[in-house]
């Protein structure tokens, strides 16, 4: 959460593919992995059989 603390820099650092969601490409990470952790606590939680 770190990356989200310090203000959006003024300008778009070298090969940033989508500047103007500076926020959103960070947060869409964070979101990927803990989507893949929820599949895999269901997954490992899920009665046998089902």
């Amino acid at each position: 959460m770190a990356v989200f603390s310090p203000p959006a820099p003024d300008e778009p650092p070298a090969s940033f593919p989508v500047w103007p969601l500076w926020y959103a490409a960070l947060a869409w990470v964070h979101v990927r992995q803990a989507g893949a952790l929820l599949m895999v606590g269901l997954a490992i939680g899920a009665p046998p059989g089902v």
